[in-house]
């Protein structure tokens, strides 16, 4: 949120220090800099790079080049260039056309080899054997070379030590060692009488006494700001290098609300007060003009507006929608909330019937004894291998009668080896068991070879304890998921499992979670059948000692067809069904993720 970061964000809803990012739009600003950088929004005035001197760009080529020597204009230093001549500079760079190259020879007019064309005398090249056989000049001697000169009598050039008269020196006036006496050139040098040094007076080691440019001239110790005004002011700066800098007075804190980004000198103005405020825009008191957060927002408390006012009243019973609570608002109901505002038709109510479990008309469903108990109706022989055993009792009335020692019943059959009544040459093998697919109602003796079908494969949820023959569509889809009761797997299915997540037993902690998974079912040994002749595995009462299947089988489990958890292979209620979904589908005590995978395969179905 702060205006002159490089990341700066209007739409941001408060300030992240931490989140600001001042580098990636900061540089330098100077076009005139090497690396000026267009796209900087932020000066950093010490990132600027310049041209070393000013003679050369960026790239430290010359501006000025005529030549193409690589030696700027600017700093060309004339003279000689050849080192075969005496006035040769080892410092020119361009040639000025002054080179001085001399020849030596025989330089004396009166010598007899001389030579018009050298330059310089060298002794020892003149040959003076024609000067015997000229004629004698009695009158004066005219040549000023002679020793003689203006007297009579023929000129003579060599003393009487054989050396010559004539003055020998440097003749050239521009030469360190000429002399103005000498009559005859005997050679000049150029060197000894310079003084070298920097002779350009623009440069910053500029010397008054040289008088030859040697190459040392620089221009970059002297170059800064000149204007005593400037922040930068260099008082050594004899040359300005045009990049003077100003002190700009203002708000250096960045955390100001006026704070100056080109600001040099802090002049103590800063405000930390016009754009501090609330910046949440949800907030009652929401300041379009704060940059910066102050702790000050204030918010409307849950579902109403800054005002005091409901967002949402659908019932308009006063009690706003985000407030209102769910749940049972009739005092007579079991499962009464003082605390429901909106009753959501999940009141329940005990249920008066026969609670006695042993009795014929048990009503698992009932909540309250009523008195209604029936012994009578479903008392008979419940003994399988009695002469007249009833096998549509539940509850021995101590009517059964047994074969004799011979294993005859008292109905005159020769032979009733099992003492069902039904005599051993009317006996029709097969299943006898209802539950089985396999079910013969014709079939007398049980032969074992009954099919419970179910899934067998106990890593699915679908698992059925009971069955002995795989149905092939063993499955972890539960067999509902559909806790709002609508008849459609969907989101709002989805958030009830969610509010169960996590949750474990045996104290599930939510009561329809509690209702739903915490059903304790009775055991074999509560119930009043028959321990032994049971030769099915999968049966409540299976007996791994008998040899043949007596029909005395029971099968415990949910019998309830309107019970999530029926059963269909069950043929003895054991209490165990429940009218509320267990989240816990694969049973294993707790809700968890694969209860949320199983969840998930539910998603979309549709229930009658």
């Amino acid at each position: 949120m702060t205006p002159y970061a490089c990341n700066y964000d209007p739409t941001a809803d408060y300030l992240d220090p931490t989140a600001c990012d001042f580098s990636t739009c900061s540089g330098c600003t100077d076009e005139d800099a090497c690396n000026y950088d267009a796209s900087a929004t932020l000066n950093v005035p010490s990132s600027c790079d310049y041209p070393a001197n000013m003679f050369v760009d960026c790239n430290g080529d010359c501006n000025n080049d005529l030549d193409s020597d690589g030696v700027c204009d600017e700093l060309e230093i004339p003279g000689c260039t050849d080192p075969a001549a005496s006035n040769y500079s080892p410092f020119a760079t361009d040639d000025n056309g002054s080179c001085i190259v001399e020849t030596g020879g025989c330089t004396l007019p009166f010598a007899c080899n001389f030579d018009p064309e050298a330059d310089y005398y060298l002794p020892g090249t003149c040959d003076f054997s024609c000067l015997d056989g000229m004629p004698s000049n009695e009158n004066e001697c005219t040549s000023e070379l002679a020793c003689n000169y203006g007297e009579e009598g023929p000129c003579v050039y060599f003393d009487a030590e054989g050396q010559l008269c004539a003055t020998v020196g440097c003749t050239n006036e521009l030469a360190c060692n000429y002399d103005p006496e000498a009559q005859i050139n005997s050679g000049c040098e150029y060197a000894s009488c310079l003084v070298y040094g920097c002779t350009n007076v623009n440069a910053c080691n500029y010397d008054a006494e040289a008088t030859t440019e040697n190459g040392t001239c620089e221009y970059g110790t002297c170059v800064g700001c000149t204007d005593e005004g400037a922040s930068n002011f260099d008082p050594s700066a004899t040359m300005d290098n045009g990049q003077c800098q100003y002190d700009v007075y203002g708000c250096t804190t960045m955390m100001a609300c006026n704070y100056n980004p080109e600001a040099t000198v802090g002049d103590d103005s800063c405000d930390f007060d016009s754009c501090f405020g609330c910046v949440t825009p949800t907030a009652c008191n929401y300041d379009v003009d704060a940059i910066y957060p102050d702790g000050s927002c204030l918010f409307a408390p849950a579902g109403l507006d800054c005002n005091g006012n409901c967002l949402s009243d659908l019932d308009g019973d006063m009690v706003c929608d985000a407030n209102e609570v769910a749940g049972c608002t009739d005092a007579n109901a079991t499962n009464f909330d003082p605390a429901a505002t909106d009753d959501n038709g999940s009141c329940e109510y005990l249920t008066a019937g026969c609670t006695d479990q042993t009795a014929c008309n048990f009503d698992f469903t009932a909540q309250e004894e009523d008195g209604s108990c029936d012994y009578d109706t479903c008392s008979g022989c419940i003994v399988s291998w009695a002469c007249n055993y009833d096998a549509s009792a539940t509850l021995n009335d101590g009517s059964c009668v047994f074969p004799d020692v011979n294993g005859v019943c008292p109905n005159g059959c020769e032979s009733d080896l099992d003492g069902d009544g039904i005599c051993d040459v009317n006996e029709v093998a097969g299943c006898t068991y209802a539950n089985a697919v396999n079910y013969d109602a014709a079939a007398t003796d049980d032969d074992g070879t009954c099919n419970f079908v179910g899934c067998v494969l106990p890593d699915y949820s679908s698992y059925n304890e009971l069955a002995n023959t795989n149905s092939g569509d063993c499955t972890n889809a539960p067999g509902s998921a559909d806790f709002t009761g609508d008849g459609l797997v969907q989101l709002e299915d989805l958030l009830d499992f969610l509010v169960s997540f996590g949750t474990s037993g045996p104290d599930w902690g939510i009561d329809w979670v509690q209702n739903g998974c915490s059903v304790v079912p009775m055991g074999i040994a509560e119930m009043d059948v028959a321990t032994t002749g049971c030769t099915y595995p999968t049966a409540s009462n299976y007996d791994a000692s008998a040899d043949s299947d007596t029909g005395s089988c029971v099968w415990l489990g949910c019998t309830d067809q309107e019970a999530y958890n029926y059963n269909h292979l069950a043929t003895l209620d054991d209490s165990s069904c429940t009218y509320n979904i267990c989240p816990d589908f694969n049973g294993d005590g707790q809700v968890q993720t694969q209860d949320l995978l199983d969840f998930l395969i539910a998603w979309g179905a549709v229930y009658e």
